[in-house]
């Protein structure tokens, strides 16, 4: 008897691990790093999540970060013009947008992997696998 509630003890646990674990569909794949069309990301990108928010990629080279692009994000209601949104400076490689946003002496990393990326959608994840889709305005 003793034998057989351990045996029980043991098969319950292993169920509960095998339960537990997560499956490879749970987590979004990104695209083939070969077929990323950079300059498909130039332009003003609307927030499918959250129609206030706002992104733009330019094709302006950083003077403030060699090799690495002009971008800005914002939300309307805090304002309308690209101009006085939040800057950040990006460049692409592989499936990935590496965003350096500034923080007073310093600039926070970005890592987003591309999901999609064509003349009017893109979708990425970032580091806790978020997905986040955009509608090209």
């Amino acid at each position: 008897m003793k034998k057989f509630r351990i045996f029980s003890l043991l098969l319950a646990l292993a169920g509960m691990v095998f339960a537990t674990s997560c499956a490879k569909d749970d987590d979004p794949v990104g695209m083939d790093p070969t077929k990323v069309d950079a300059t498909l990301l130039i332009g003003k990108w609307k927030n499918d999540g959250n129609s206030a928010n706002y992104k733009k990629y330019t094709n302006t080279t950083s003077a403030q970060l060699s090799g690495n692009k002009e971008g800005s994000d914002w939300t309307v209601g805090e304002t309308t013009e690209d101009q006085e949104g939040t800057e950040f400076y990006y460049k692409v490689e592989g499936n990935q947008i590496k965003e350096q946003h500034p923080n007073m002496s310093t600039y926070i990393l970005r890592v987003y992997t591309i999901v999609t990326l064509t003349s009017t959608k893109l979708e990425y994840f970032d580091q806790y696998n978020e997905v986040t889709s955009f509608t090209k305005q």
